[in-house]
């Protein structure tokens, strides 16, 4: 712990001198979300965790400082091989700014490939050599009201209330090019009905207090949905999908050998 202080501070101040006090300052009024904030771009924050090198304990014990810049690094530094689903729950503490969840994403939890093959409103396509990942997400914004803190929350139950009014949202792929075959389609869904930690806390009844117990049950019951199947195709293969506001869902295809 000591020397993870000592590198801490050393970290902080190579960060501290590129400081920008009006973005800070701009961030702190609207969606800032830290208890310390240095306006540092993260382009910059990357550069210099990036001369730490990986380390994932380091990594872990700069996240959970309440300081943006300090958090934004360890996302950099920690090791994405090391974030299983028993010990993610660890990365989503604390205050959570749009800005630090989509570092997050980035960093850690993101299964692209290694080649991008298309993008569009609610969705995103990757390959590798050997499997095709496809993300699908439907993102709602925070309301004018809250986002410039005209309404605060003070209800848990009425987190959902802060976000602009969003249907459901529809989309259909088409996978152009495959090899024809036999395809596995693993997919993974996170919405308020599967995979979210809050609405299972909601539906617990927002104890303030947990138990090791009740954090092993949390844990436990608030999987993402997972459903696998074969798919037959001469070369063309279509995705559909409907996502709820606030839902994510990966989908990763990997032809069966034959």
């Amino acid at each position: 712990m000591t020397n993870h202080t000592a590198r801490m501070a050393a970290l902080l101040g190579k960060l501290r001198r590129e400081m920008n006090g009006a973005v800070a300052e701009s961030m702190q009024r609207g969606e800032g979300g830290y208890g310390l904030n240095y306006g540092v771009s993260i382009p910059t924050i990357r550069a210099i965790a990036g001369r730490v090198g990986t380390d994932h304990a380091f990594a872990r014990f700069l996240y959970r400082q309440d300081v943006r810049e300090l958090r934004m690094a360890a996302l950099t530094i920690a090791d994405p091989v090391s974030v299983t689903s028993d010990n993610v729950d660890e990365w989503f503490v604390g205050r959570m700014p749009e800005e630090l969840i989509e570092e997050l994403a980035l960093r850690l939890l993101s299964r692209v490939g290694a080649y991008k093959v298309a993008d569009g409103d609610g969705w995103f396509v990757s390959r590798t050599e050997n499997e095709i990942q496809v993300f699908l997400y439907h993102y709602c914004h925070y309301d004018a009201l809250y986002r410039y803190r005209y309404q605060k929350l003070t209800d848990p139950h009425d987190a959902y209330k802060v976000f602009e009014n969003s249907r459901s949202l529809k989309i259909k792929l088409s996978l152009c090019g495959l090899d024809a075959g036999v395809y596995r389609q693993e997919s993974w869904t996170i919405s308020r009905t599967s995979g979210s930690t809050f609405d299972k806390w909601l539906e617990m009844g927002t104890p303030g207090v947990m138990a090791p117990d009740d954090l092993r049950y949390l844990n436990n019951s608030a999987q993402p949905l997972c459903t696998i199947r074969d798919t037959d195709t001469v070369g063309t293969l279509q995705i559909e999908a409907e996502l709820q506001p606030h839902e994510v869902r990966m989908i990763v295809l990997r032809k069966r050998d034959a």
